[in-house]
């Protein structure tokens, strides 16, 4: 029952996240023929493309680094061994991190450091939201397997 419940903590902690993303992608972001982004600039136009591109690799990879590194972290921080405020410090710096270098590289110098920090701010404004939402749904996944087990056993 374990092994279930493990499994359905990944799939179902990374494909809401996909879901919803994909939702608000297709809701908000108008389509637009021409997808070549001016000048090195990460748009979000750019990361509509990418994500309706590589979806079924990314969620394969989510689901890899959600059993590797994510829930043996959640389940330390849920068990009280790990201090959740150093967790989200370093979190938050991966994110920016990531969305720091990822800018970086497609930046071109003579565009200026505007369209940097607005491709920076996009990459991290989608991680946030997907990691907000994954941490979310592990949460309620995890309040309504207590609460189902905490009826089931006998004390």
């Amino acid at each position: 029952m374990e092994f279930l419940r493990k499994i359905s903590r990944i799939g179902i902690s990374t494909f809401i996240p996909f879901v919803l993303l994909a939702k608000l992608e297709n809701t908000y972001i108008p389509y637009r023929e021409n997808l070549i982004p001016p000048g090195g600039e990460v748009t979000i136009y750019d990361i509509k493309l990418f994500f309706s591109l590589t979806m079924p690799t990314l969620f394969a990879a989510a689901c890899i680094i959600q059993y590797i590194l994510i829930i043996p972290v959640w389940d330390k921080i849920m068990a009280k061994k790990a201090n959740p405020v150093i967790v989200i410090i370093i979190t938050l710096s991966l994110i920016g991190t990531i969305s720091f270098a990822l800018s970086y590289l497609v930046w071109e110098r003579a565009n200026g450091t505007v369209i940097l920090f607005k491709s920076i701010m996009i990459l991290a404004f989608t991680q946030v939201l997907y990691w907000v939402i994954n941490i979310s749904t592990l949460f309620l996944l995890d309040k309504f397997y207590y609460k189902k087990t905490k009826y089931l056993i006998p004390q």
